[in-house]
């Protein structure tokens, strides 16, 4: 917002994220955000924090960063009736109980005044929106991927798999060398969980068994979901998560793939955040 502030308001942020706003006064404007590097946290400051308080006097914008914690933090201080301005959250899916509960402010005002619907891809507008108003917008947008070490699949002649099938082939291979077929860990984040479970939902049950139960025309006890599920236990039964999985953070996960300890890393844009020591790894 350029010489404006939304007054009065918690505004939401999505990230894939999703980010809203709560009540406030003109003053002081606080975000409570995830974890960040001191390098991160400095590129927020020169690029967000100056800027905007350069160019709104009067209102000054300081970022808390809360780490692993947040989304707990975040739960309690709504529920007291206090809580930042800037409300950073996980996803759109935490969105629907804030608002319900009369915890954000509705944005679509000022999504008029600023021209967010023509600036915003209308897909990430919609998901910010409960009962037909919006309350929340994207901080980023994320999608998951595979991410392979280039350098090894290389060296043991390893080709990059595009199936199900062609993936166990070359997970099963890395097993044979101990090395790990899947760089993962929920250390940081246990939803991390999740991330899983989309990804052997959309690539073994498939997009159109997915759409199907989002739109309450079949359940998710489905025999599509049912199978995708097993598949993943099986790999965790085969050990394709290593044996560090509750221990490691993605800074690690990311250092494993690089190093040449694990092949491939199923996860999340978010993990090009980590700075990669070598330049070993690629994504597809």
């Amino acid at each position: 917002m350029t010489n404006s502030i939304v007054s009065k308001a918690a505004i939401a942020l999505m990230a894939s994220t999703a980010f809203t706003l709560a009540a406030r006064a003109e003053g002081p404007i606080s975000w409570w955000y995830e974890t960040a590097t001191p390098e991160q946290q400095g590129i927020t400051t020169r690029n967000i924090i100056e800027p905007f308080n350069a160019s709104h006097h009067g209102d000054t914008l300081s970022i808390d960063y809360r780490g692993a914690q947040l989304d707990n933090q975040m739960r309690v201080a709504l529920l007291s009736g206090s809580g930042p301005d800037i409300v950073y959250t996980a996803g759109p899916s935490y969105v629907a109980p804030m608002a319900q509960a009369g915890q954000l402010l509705a944005l679509d005002q000022y999504a008029e005044q600023f021209g967010w619907n023509d600036r915003i891809l209308p897909v990430f507008i919609e998901m910010g929106k409960y009962n037909g108003q919006l309350y929340a917008l994207p901080k980023t947008y994320e999608t998951l991927g595979l991410f392979y070490n280039a350098t090894l699949f290389e060296k043991h002649g390893w080709k990059v798999p595009t199936t199900i099938a062609e993936l166990e082939t070359v997970a099963d291979a890395m097993l044979a060398k101990n090395i790990v077929p899947f760089s993962a860990g929920n250390a940081l984040w246990r939803p991390t969980n999740e991330h899983y479970v989309t990804i052997v939902f959309n690539s073994i049950a498939g997009p159109e068994a997915v759409y199907r139960a989002l739109k309450g025309e079949i359940p998710w006890t489905s025999e599509p979901f049912v199978k995708a599920i097993d598949k993943l236990d099986e790999w965790w039964g085969k050990g394709y998560f290593g044996p560090n999985y509750f221990s490691l953070n993605g800074e690690q996960q990311v250092a494993q793939l690089a190093n040449g300890q694990a092949g491939m890393m199923p996860s999340g844009t978010p993990v090009h955040r980590f700075p990669l020591d070598e330049p070993a790894a690629s994504g597809e």
